[in-house]
């Protein structure tokens, strides 16, 4: 299975940090994802998009600090439409499955489902205001009115739906007590 990369470890903790000259840039459109494939999967490095940046003229996106494998820093930013740097083109993320090895694959799906997350939460729930990344964890906030969106899955942060929750009961009357149904036909 692709989360297999033992000897490899994540470290998906949040981190306010700067990239290094050998840091790996993760970029995606679609389901697509920006990579080399030569026989196995080679990320875009931090120096070579800086460079490219520079020689074209432009301006470095931000960055997002994803997560690292063992001592290498995973971020997530956006490229150019127009960029081209030898090698490099958009994988399909089912195509990248099958690719090697294992834990370039597992870093590769690990930063879509946090772009997933991170693209579709731009704007408050609350007020509409676009939302700020939060120095201090993994989340977004809006600026206006102070609403707080969490990655979902990370524990201590899970939603209970009480409302959706199965209640510890033998039948309707006892679940919803204010009920007239009748339980005795």
């Amino acid at each position: 299975m692709i989360q297999d990369i033992y000897p490899m470890k994540l470290d998906n903790a949040f981190q306010m940090k700067e990239p290094d000259a050998d840091s790996r840039i993760l970029a995606f459109r679609d389901r697509t994802v920006y990579l080399k494939n030569e026989g196995e999967i080679t990320f875009l490095k931090y120096h070579v998009w800086v460079e490219y940046c520079k020689t074209h003229h432009k301006k470095v996106p931000g960055l997002v600090y994803l997560f690292s494998v063992d001592d290498i820093s995973f971020y997530l930013t956006e490229l150019y439409e127009d960029v081209e740097i030898p090698g490099f083109m958009y994988h399909k993320l089912f195509a990248v499955r099958s690719m090697k090895p294992k834990e370039r694959v597992f870093a590769a799906t690990t930063a879509w489902h946090l772009y997933v997350w991170y693209r579709d939460n731009q704007f408050c729930g609350r007020c509409a205001h676009p939302l700020v990344h939060s120095r201090t964890e993994r989340m977004l906030q809006c600026p206006v009115c102070n609403n707080m969106v969490r990655v979902p899955n990370e524990t201590r942060y899970k939603r209970t739906y009480d409302v959706l929750r199965p209640l510890p009961c033998h039948g309707i009357s006892e679940a919803f007590p204010g009920s007239h149904h009748r339980t005795d036909k």
